[in-house]
């Protein structure tokens, strides 16, 4: 009975909200919006977070096999199967967001600064210049993570040039990389945030569990040796960060040159 009204319905004409387009069944042929026949009330909001956090598809699915299976899922996704796992970009903001929202929130952020640089003349122009740089980077430091990518993504591509993957491809598998590093990032804020103490090896310790992260997927996806993940994972991160700083410097060489013409006119 319930599957005879379920064909109604679907049988049933109806106007697109979007486009205006009359058309049947439960997506537009026109724009693809999907056909919403109920009201947004709580059920209808319950019923979308559970579908945003099903564990057999979405977002947690999508954080458990990146622990356990990162090949599966990335060379799933890659190849079309795209259904059951969240989008590596949205997936990245998300977490990378959290990340950086934790480690304000909790104080980590601001505790590893005052313990790397010591800032304790406040009055001194180096540690002016240095309150603005950290303040930049505290305003912006869900996306500090991002700007690393299409770095990685380039030597990647260098490093595994005979896969014959796509640019975006390896944007893509760095991605998730990323993120679910800094799925991992977030549980050990909350260990420096109950114990302070291990602050002074944090980033040392969160670099070297990077690394290793970065080969434990490279090895998933490619089936190859860990100590030549490894070896990968090393050459990726150390020119990933070179080209990058490079890149930086040249952005602030333009930048300096076309001030001073501009100002010198």
């Amino acid at each position: 009975m319930n599957n005879t009204k379920e064909i109604e319905i679907l049988l049933q004409k109806k106007e697109c909200k979007n486009c205006k387009n009359s058309f049947k069944g439960s997506f537009c042929n026109n724009c693809g919006q999907k056909a919403i026949n109920e009201r947004y009330t709580i059920k209808y909001l319950v019923n979308l977070i559970l579908m945003s956090f099903n564990i057999e598809s979405g977002l947690l699915y999508t954080a458990k096999l990146l622990f356990i299976n990162p090949g599966k899922l990335i060379n799933e996704y890659l190849n079309g199967k795209t259904k059951c796992y969240y989008n590596p970009l949205k997936y990245l903001l998300l977490v990378t967001g959290l990340s950086a929202i934790f480690s304000i929130w909790t104080g980590v952020f601001d505790a590893g600064v005052q313990n790397a640089h010591g800032l304790v003349d406040f009055d001194t122009e180096e540690a002016k210049f240095q309150m603005e740089y950290v303040n930049f980077i505290r305003k912006y430091l869900s996306f500090v993570s991002l700007f690393t990518i299409p770095f990685y993504s380039y030597i990647s591509k260098l490093i595994f040039k005979k896969k014959k993957q796509f640019y975006t491809e390896h944007l893509f598998i760095n991605s998730y990389i990323i993120a679910q590093y800094s799925l991992i990032n977030i549980l050990f804020i909350f260990i420096i945030f109950l114990i302070p103490m291990f602050l002074n090896i944090f980033y040392f310790f969160g670099t070297i569990m990077s690394i290793i992260y970065y080969a434990y997927t490279l090895k998933s996806i490619y089936n190859i040796g860990f100590l030549n993940s490894l070896f990968k994972s090393l050459i990726i991160f150390i020119f990933g960060i070179i080209s990058l700083i490079v890149f930086i410097i040249i952005i602030m060489i333009i930048y300096s040159i076309v001030y001073f013409y501009f100002n010198s006119i």
